[in-house]
């Protein structure tokens, strides 16, 4: 996911994953977005990468790791 917004300051993108840190305007979001998927790609071997440049924008990257054919055990 990528906009073409006013990206986050360092210190902003390094904390952006924690519960209850809002990386929006007072009264525009709670700071749970980023941290829900970051625990989920937790939960299941994966990560989020944010890039960010400040006047530009950011990207959120969800990665997964890839499963196999062989299904559940």
């Amino acid at each position: 996911m990528s906009d073409t917004g006013t990206g986050m300051a360092p210190a902003v993108a390094e904390r952006a994953a924690e519960a209850f840190f809002p990386t929006k305007p007072r009264g525009k979001g709670t700071g749970l977005g980023l941290w829900m998927a970051h625990r989920f790609a937790s939960t299941y071997g994966g990560k989020i990468e944010i890039t960010t440049n400040q006047g530009r924008g950011t990207t959120i990257r969800l990665a997964l790791p890839c499963c196999s054919d062989a299904g559940p055990s």
